[in-house]
């Protein structure tokens, strides 16, 4: 028979179990040494030797299942001792998989694992009882948790190790060989962690700090990330698929102020990615994820990641503080500039029209309260030609009326129902937006002659004209339509998160400044394919933020935004 002797290696990790399995020699005819005179079953035998290739004489041989937890019960299958030989026999195992512990006089160990036993006769292979090891180190739970509700269990032998509150476990004084382990966890959140270890003679092994990770039961998404979006103020956060079997959907959270979460996602999303687009400006936010599994139960969240919503559209200067004296306005409603980049503000408390320069430095005014000519009832907005000729709408007078360059009233002129928005295309035609129920689009020279008119589905608010032929019009029912000059529709499509309709201003490239006045007191610029560009503003009475803002203009790389704060300026980026 082949006696030989196994030198130490090193250490492996795999999939379950800490406890020592020695392999044993099978048997070829000497009488059952120990406790086994029963007959009627088949026999398990094999030899033992020494390290220096002498017979274990003596030596004690167990015999656990495979799939013994030592945590439940200590109790050993069978046992048996070695005679002078180091032969070991038995013959009452019941059928099973065993296995099978060498203890030899003088300490030194042995294992042989999985020896299958049916009923027939059985040889184990022979082996050698050497220098046991050992196996330490530490598990890694989430900051705060009970490292001591964790026990690892070596399954298949009669060795269990409770971790401490440090987090270490140790197995000492095991046999060579690989052991199926199990971290069995009595933390409801986390699950057991089936893993492998290889112990080797003589060897004690640490495997150090958070060597262990013990699986949660829903897991944290991986993956996060937050991106953030200066021009439009959108914060993206984007994580990876979980295993589908563990997690179904997912919870987005969101802090602000020290607040703690508020949940985004009502309904938990099926998404790996998630779009804040209300965010307010100035402020910071941290941001979460966790995922949900199909029974609706939410695991633990990913670590928070923060952004400050910051505008790539910077505050410029204000002018025309709130107030009744000279260069103050009262909820300002419309704006236009003229070609000597003097500005224009409907200031609709104090029913008048205010010009500054382009500092904000103010020039002149003209208009008062009243019904007769010159005076106006509920001015909405303004308008200047080229040859500085100025058009104001008037709601409650349902008229327009027609002002000289140095403010002097030149002419008014009925309309179909309340005029709201007025615009001038490049042929000097004049174009009003009513906001009645019966709405229209009508159009005069400048002189008030009606030229053509068409209808409208609902009210209208406000007007552009851009590419000689082509009309915007916004309306109370959060639609921005454009019209041809003639009154054929192109198309319509909804601005959405606002209240009651809009007014709204377009810069060179047709770009469109919506001021959402009634919801978030802040301006959105989308193109013409309707895609987000931008946004900036925030709610307050104070310089820099927006309370109210009604309208804008743009003129070159600056928007002025009349706000019931005053108008304020930001540069376009």
């Amino acid at each position: 028979m082949n006696k030989k002797t196994i030198a130490p290696t090193v250490l492996c990790l795999c999939a379950a179990s800490s406890l020592l399995l020695w392999q044993c020699g099978q048997p070829s005819g000497p009488d059952v040494a120990g406790n086994t005179s029963e007959t009627g079953n088949a026999l398990v035998s094999g030899y033992v030797y020494n390290s220096n290739g002498s017979a274990a004489q003596g030596a004690t041989i167990r015999f656990v299942a495979i799939d013994h937890n030592p945590y439940e019960t200590h109790t050993i299958t069978d046992s048996t001792f070695t005679d002078s030989t180091g032969w070991y026999g038995i013959n009452t195992l019941p059928f099973d998989t065993y296995n099978v512990f060498a203890a030899g006089v003088n300490d030194s160990l042995g294992l042989q694992d999985s020896v299958a036993f049916t009923g027939d006769t059985i040889q184990v292979p022979e082996n050698t009882i050497k220098t046991p090891g050992s196996m330490a180190g530490y598990i890694k739970l989430l900051a705060g948790d009970e490292p001591d509700k964790i026990i690892a269990i070596a399954m298949g032998s009669n060795t269990f190790s409770f971790i401490t509150t440090s987090a270490r476990f140790s197995f000492a004084d095991l046999a060579e060989g690989q052991y199926n382990v199990k971290f069995l966890s009595l933390l409801p959140k986390y699950s057991n962690l089936d893993t492998v270890f290889h112990i080797f003679a003589g060897a004690n092994i640490d495997l150090g700090t958070d060597s262990i990770v013990i699986p949660l039961k829903i897991p944290i998404p991986t993956g996060f990330a937050v991106k953030y979006d200066s021009m439009t103020q959108r914060v993206t956060l984007l994580w990876n698929k979980m295993n589908p079997a563990k997690v179904s959907a997912y919870n987005v959270y969101r802090e602000h102020a020290g607040n703690g979460d508020s949940l985004l996602t009502p309904v938990a999303t099926t998404d790996t990615f998630y779009v804040d687009s209300n965010a307010i400006q100035d402020e910071t936010y941290i941001y979460r994820v966790a995922s949900v599994n199909a029974g609706d139960e939410e695991g633990v969240k990913t670590r928070g990641d923060s952004v400050t919503i910051v505008s790539a559209y910077k505050f410029l200067r204000v002018f025309a503080a709130t107030g009744t004296n000279d260069g103050q306005v009262s909820l300002p409603q419309g704006i236009t500039i003229d070609s000597m980049k003097n500005v224009y503000v409907v200031d609709l408390g104090n029913w008048r029209i205010q010009k500054f320069d382009r500092s904000g430095n103010f020039l002149m005014k003209f208009g008062s309260q009243g019904n007769t000519n010159g005076q106006f009832s509920r001015p909405q907005d303004i308008v200047i030609d080229k040859w500085g000729k100025i058009y104001i709408t008037d709601a409650d007078q349902m008229c327009v009326h027609k002002f000289n360059s140095i403010g002097s009233f030149v002419t008014k002129w009925s309309t179909k129902g309340l005029p709201s928005g007025i615009a001038i295309d490049y042929s000097g035609r004049i174009y009003v937006a009513t906001q009645s129920d019966s709405s229209f689009i009508q159009v005069f020279d400048t002189g008030g002659v009606k030229l053509s008119e068409w209808k409208t589905p609902v009210g209208n608010l406000d007007i552009a004209i851009k590419d000689l032929d082509t009309v915007f019009v916004s309306s109370r029912d959060n639609k921005l339509t454009t019209y041809l000059s003639n009154g054929t529709l192109i198309q319509s499509w909804t601005i959405n998160g606002l209240a009651d309709g809009f007014r709204f201003a377009m810069d060179k490239n047709n770009n469109f400044f919506i001021p959402f006045w009634y919801t978030n007191d802040f301006v959105r610029v989308f193109n013409k394919e309707e895609r987000l560009l931008g946004q900036f503003g925030k709610s307050g009475a104070q310089v820099g933020y927006l309370y109210y803002p009604v309208t804008a203009y743009v003129d070159g790389k600056n928007v002025f935004i009349c706000a019931n704060n005053g108008i304020q300026i930001f540069t376009i980026p």
